[in-house]
C-alpha cells in the first residue's frame, strides 16, 4: 500500500493534470476554445495549457491557493473566483476579457500590474482598498467590479478608458477620490 492511499481523498492535493477528463489539455501549449475545470477540488493548475485561444479558462470553486501554472494568455475570460487565493502572483499576463477573483482572499491590488499586463475588466473581492490606483498600469482596462463601495467604483471606472496607456488618468482619479473623501483608496503603495 502506498502512503498516498492512506490519505483521505478529501485531503489529497489534486492537480489539474490528475483529473481524468482534463487529460486532453495536459501538456498542450495552446488550446482552442474554453477550458472548464471548475468545482473539482483542484489544488494546483499544474498541467494546464499555456494559452487559451478564443475561449475562457474557468477554474472557479476549487481549492487553489496559487495561480502557478495558470495559462499566460487567455483570449476570453479568466474565472478564478471562489478559491482561497491571496495574490495575483502567476495570474495570466494577458486576458482579452474579464478576470474574476471575487470570493477569494485577495486583500490588495498593490503591484497587480507586475502580474497582469492587459485585461478589459477585473472583478475584485469585497474589502479591497489598497492599491486601486495600480489598476491604471494595466493596459486596456475598461472597468472594475467591486461590490463594496459603489461610489469608489463609479469614480475609478469614470477614469478607466480601455487605452493602451492609462497612466495619465491616475492623478485625476486620485484627486477625485480625495475630493470625495476616499483617502484610503487614493494612496499609491510602493
Amino acid at each position: 500500500m502506498r502512503y498516498k492511499d492512506l490519505i483521505p481523498e478529501s485531503t489529497r492535493d489534486t492537480a489539474f493534470k490528475d483529473i481524468p477528463d482534463l487529460q486532453q489539455y495536459v501538456g498542450k501549449k495552446e488550446i482552442k476554445g474554453s477550458v472548464k475545470c471548475s468545482w473539482r477540488k483542484i489544488t494546483s493548475l499544474e498541467g494546464a495549457p499555456e494559452k487559451i485561444v478564443k475561449g475562457d479558462f474557468d477554474c472557479r470553486g476549487n481549492q487553489l491557493t496559487s495561480l502557478k501554472y495558470a495559462p499566460n494568455t487567455v483570449e476570453g475570460d479568466f474565472i478564478a473566483d471562489m478559491n482561497p487565493l491571496t495574490s495575483f502572483e502567476h495570474a495570466p499576463e494577458i486576458v482579452d476579457g474579464m478576470i474574476d477573483v471575487d470570493g477569494t482572499n485577495i486583500k490588495s491590488v498593490a503591484g497587480i500590474h507586475h502580474h497582469i499586463k492587459s485585461a478589459k475588466q477585473i472583478q475584485l473581492p469585497d474589502g479591497i482598498t489598497e492599491g486601486l490606483l495600480h489598476l491604471f498600469f494595466i493596459k486596456n482596462l475598461e472597468m472594475i467590479v467591486l461590490l463594496g463601495n459603489k461610489e469608489v467604483v463609479r469614480i475609478v471606472n469614470s477614469f478607466l478608458k480601455g487605452e493602451e496607456d492609462q497612466r495619465k488618468y491616475l492623478l485625476p482619479c486620485q484627486q477625485a477620490l480625495i475630493k470625495e473623501g476616499f483617502l484610503e483608496y487614493a494612496t499609491i503603495p510602493p
